[in-house]
């Protein structure tokens, strides 16, 4: 059901700091948003991309997030109703 990531979203202490790492060690260019479109694949396009402690993006005591591509949402759904 699952074909990849949609995104992978993570919380830090120090924005700069990590970006900078990210782009001087991995080369991953991050971008004025604070993250990155990682392409492996036409169509299978995952964002990667950091956030601070405090934004509201996704629940504050949540400190990873990621989201999932899938081949058919309603089909996902079902399951998950089910």
């Amino acid at each position: 059901m699952i074909k990849g990531f949609g995104g992978i979203f993570w919380r830090t202490k120090n924005l700069e700091v990590i970006k900078k790492w990210y782009s001087e060690v991995l080369k991953i260019e991050m971008k004025n948003w604070n993250g990155t479109l990682i392409k492996p694949q036409l169509g299978n396009e995952t964002i990667f991309s950091f956030f601070t402690e405090n934004d509201s993006y996704f629940p504050t005591e949540q400190q990873v997030m990621l989201n999932f591509q899938v081949h058919n949402i309603n089909e996902t759904i079902k399951h998950y109703l089910d």
